[in-house]
């Protein structure tokens, strides 16, 4: 899956050799039945990219990966590949390219910094 917003461009792979666990998930039409197949054995890799200023791929600010990422793996009804734009609009796509440095948010309160940060 990859996404881009002309600033940034993100890449998240997920992979796994395990067929999944039968998983009850709800339904409009037959309440709670097996449904879908996840599994707790996938490979994720996230990779964030800056965008230079001819909107190619620039330095890699994020490289990241797990062996243990939970994955939906099988069930219904999406059984074909996909692909959707989404917009947002004007404001907000604004504030979201604000440049922000969370940790430094949190340095004033410690106590309420979430674990991790």
């Amino acid at each position: 899956m990859t996404a881009n917003n002309g600033l940034y461009e993100v890449e998240l792979v997920a992979t796994t050799k395990s067929n999944g666990t039968v998983l009850r998930a709800p339904t409009n039409e037959a309440g709670l039945v097996p449904f879908c197949k996840d599994t707790c054995y996938g490979d994720l890799k996230l990779k964030i990219w800056e965008h230079t200023k001819s909107h190619q791929r620039g330095k890699v600010i994020l490289d990241v990966s797990s062996d243990s990422a939970a994955l939906e793996v099988g069930g219904g009804p999406w059984y074909n590949t996909w692909k959707k734009q989404s917009s947002s609009p004007s404001l907000l796509r604004q504030l979201l390219g604000i440049p922000l440095d969370v940790e430094e948010i949190f340095n004033p309160l410690p106590i309420v910094k979430p674990p991790g940060l």
